[in-house]
């Protein structure tokens, strides 16, 4: 799991980012423990209002990126997105 906080001022900056960090981990992990699942986390807040803009949307499935919604106040996960 790689956990991405989007704390700069451009989401679009911590998206490219993360999704390139979230591509080599998969590639590697696939190799090494091509069993196990990748997701990365977010908080609920980044999800409601950043992740569910359509061209966002449409991105992230198009790239298959498995996600992890959380909340960080009570540190308990919202929803898991395959």
């Amino acid at each position: 799991m790689e956990i991405k906080v989007f704390g700069s001022p451009s989401p679009i900056s911590e998206l490219e980012k993360a999704v390139g960090q979230y591509a080599l981990y998969q590639f590697l992990l696939t190799r090494i423990q091509p069993q196990r699942l990748l997701y990365l986390a977010i908080p609920n807040d980044i999800y409601q209002d950043f992740f569910q803009r359509s061209p966002i949307r449409e991105f992230v499935t198009e790239q298959q990126v498995s996600l992890l919604i959380f909340n960080p106040k009570s540190e308990e996960i919202v929803q898991w997105i395959n």
